[in-house]
């Protein structure tokens, strides 16, 4: 029986609906300005419905680079957890380990509810975050 690698998990790309366009259109003109460092919670998924994984910090771009490329051993790289599924921006740090302490102590369900919210077929934002596209 063949282990199962990362690319086995992938959350690929694709054509986005026209609402979940719009909603992308928006949160680019917020992702310029996670760019110069502002605080963010961020979740990322190994596949749909797959992993979760948690996280806040104050370089979106450089931490979930990171966490793409398994610089730092730990969770992510284990469960193959690398697809950006949602992002949110506070004003301080202070919030946004706040809401990640929040987000972290929501039901699985819950927290599935929120990244379907904004992102209902679960698209990698990275591409689009990280100017890849």
């Amino acid at each position: 029986m063949r282990a199962e690698s990362c690319a086995d998990h992938k959350v690929g790309p694709g054509v986005l609906p026209h609402h979940e366009q719009r909603i992308l259109a928006d949160a680019r003109n917020s992702w310029s300005s996670m760019r110069t460092r502002n605080p963010a919670v961020y979740i990322l998924v190994s596949k749909r419905n797959g992993t979760l994984y948690i996280g806040v910090t104050s370089d979106l771009i450089g931490r979930v680079a990171s966490h793409r490329q398994d610089l730092i051993p730990g969770f992510t790289s284990r469960y193959c957890v690398h697809a950006l599924v949602h992002v949110e921006e506070f004003a301080t740090m202070v919030e946004a380990i706040a809401r990640e302490k929040q987000l972290k102590k929501w039901p699985r369900a819950r927290k599935i509810k929120l990244i379907e919210a904004t992102n209902k077929e679960w698209h990698d934002l990275w591409p689009e975050l990280s100017g890849e596209t």
